[in-house]
């Protein structure tokens, strides 16, 4: 069923998983609306787990930031638009994790947005080791494409998983496909979709089905068609020095 999204105006709606009938929690448990949950409590926590210092790192030019500029806000709808076929739209979708808590270990209480990207790393081994899959967050990263994200961007293991550094990091798999050259007209959106449909198993590959067996593509050609597209409709405006999307 094709996925609809407001391309400038994504529903802050908890994510709910195309499988399901309720929208869940990041660990399983039925979601019930309210004040986001109080992070205080983590830090502690982080002295014990981490001896090196937790890195909050300053992501330039990344959604959400003030004032909003027009080239920011269509980056944020084609991610929201990936993020609904993840079941994972939304706010609440950067503590998301596969399976909706199900593959946790036992008495893990930690939401994703407070770990470092070494905790990401370490939960992920012991989903695996659960039988479950790996991936984690808003854009659902597996192990082994954030091993390479690390080693690709030079990461400490010490940064914080915050929701603007995992936009940065679906970004910087975004530029992987050709986005960069995409914006510049390299690029067809043809080829930038199917780009696109090759990160993500969810997306539709233009056959009405995902890239991968054993996977749905819940996200429409068509919704990636139409992200794309206002890019293609929109004046580039200069971005701050030194920064590539």
């Amino acid at each position: 069923m094709p996925i609809e999204n407001d391309l400038l105006h994504p529903k802050p709606d908890w994510p709910r998983s195309p499988q399901a009938n309720s929208p869940r929690g990041w660990n399983g448990s039925p979601f019930k609306p309210g004040p986001e949950p109080d992070p205080l409590p983590y830090p502690a926590l982080d002295a014990v787990r981490n001896p090196r210092p937790r890195r909050e790192v300053q992501v330039p030019y990344m959604l959400g930031q003030q004032p909003r500029r027009p080239e920011v806000d269509l980056m944020s709808g084609l991610l929201e638009v990936i993020a609904t076929g993840e079941g994972t739209a939304g706010k609440g979708g950067y503590d998301a994790t596969f399976g909706y808590g199900k593959f946790l270990p036992k008495g893990w209480t930690k939401p994703p947005t407070v770990m470092t990207l070494d905790e990401w790393k370490s939960l992920q081994a012991q989903m695996l080791a659960r039988g479950g899959g790996s991936p984690l967050g808003k854009y659902q990263i597996k192990r082994d494409t954030l091993i390479d994200l690390q080693r690709q961007l030079k990461l400490t293991g010490t940064e914080v998983m915050t929701p603007q550094f995992q936009d940065h990091l679906a970004v910087t798999l975004l530029n992987r496909k050709g986005f960069q050259d995409f914006r510049e007209g390299k690029v067809s959106n043809d080829a930038m979709a199917q780009g696109i449909a090759k990160e993500w198993a969810s997306v539709d590959d233009g056959r009405g089905s995902s890239r991968y067996a054993n996977n749905k593509a819940f996200t429409s050609r068509e919704s990636i068609d139409k992200a794309l597209g206002a890019f293609k409709s929109s004046a580039r405006p200069e971005p701050p020095p030194n920064y590539r999307w």
